[in-house]
């Protein structure tokens, strides 16, 4: 109705006009929406990259974390932490990393204060507080023992037996991948400085750990394996132990968790996991 009461001159200018009329407004709501979608795009890449908070344990696992050297101010360095570097410089990704007591970096992992940590053996009660990554390396169970009192070693056959001898620990570890009670582990020990002293004044009989840690504190410049009263065995039927990295179990943790395993199952499929701790055991 509206064109048939235009008169000829009316009709050619708004047959002239109205689409450029029509187009100018598809490119403003074109721009509009442009605009918008450009926006949810860098707050999307601005969360993307934002600073990843990572703790571990103050008293150092050699040769997977620990300080460059003993002032221990300086850089934090180790396997872990090679990987770690890899995942996030591939994804553009800045991150921190502090050594703070061991509970205290479970629980402020737990809470949210920190994102993630980066090394810890499995347990169901980690599995229910956190998201783990896939298992990225393994390695040696043995138990260790004082020859002072035990100078003819322990007749320990399997894991099993471990459990009918005082077993030491350190505060916050975890014991159940031992096939142990953690609850029934003595565990007031701050370090292993503190553990074999314990052991070597007979208030345990023995404990537990990963070869590859004990003798990866000689970068540390603590000897404990070359301890002439320091014996140790494998534990006959452990296999060997899988280590991961724990995240927070919010948004965030899921979506780092599904990021560092991405880029680890990369990592083995290409050998470069491999050739990292290649350089930490030849």
């Amino acid at each position: 109705m509206f064109v048939e009461s235009l008169s000829d001159e009316q009709y050619n200018v708004f047959h002239r006009v109205l689409p450029g009329v029509i187009t100018m407004k598809i490119y403003q709501c074109a721009a509009v929406f442009l605009s918008i979608f450009v926006s949810c795009a860098l707050q999307a890449a601005d969360r993307e990259i934002e600073l990843v908070r990572i703790c571990d344990d103050s008293g150092e696992w050699p040769p997977f974390i620990h300080y460059q050297s003993r002032e221990k101010t300086d850089q934090i360095v180790g396997f872990s932490v090679d990987v770690i570097e890899a995942v996030f410089a591939e994804n553009n990704i800045k991150f921190s990393i502090e050594l703070v007591p061991w509970k205290r970096c479970l629980r402020e992992v737990e809470s949210g204060k920190y994102d993630m940590l980066l090394n810890a053996s499995y347990s169901e009660e980690r599995a229910e507080k956190y998201y783990l990554s896939s298992g990225y390396y393994a390695i040696t169970p043995y138990y260790f023992y004082s020859r002072k009192h035990n100078p003819n070693g322990l007749p320990i056959r399997s894991k099993t037996d471990l459990s009918g001898y005082r077993v030491g620990g350190i505060i916050g570890y975890n014991y159940d991948y031992w096939g142990l009670e953690t609850s029934e582990v003595d565990r007031d020990a701050n370090d292993y400085n503190h553990l074999i002293g314990k052991l070597h004044r007979h208030r345990v009989d023995l404990f537990v750990e990963n070869l590859e840690v004990i003798v990866g504190f000689t970068l540390l410049g603590q000897n404990y394996i070359d301890d002439p009263d320091l014996g140790y065995a494998p534990i006959p039927d452990a296999l060997p132990t899988l280590f991961y990295m724990l995240f927070s179990k919010n948004e965030r943790g899921e979506e780092l968790m599904r990021l560092v395993n991405k880029s680890l199952a990369d990592m083995q499929s290409s050998g470069q996991l491999q050739k990292l701790l290649k350089s930490y055991f030849p």
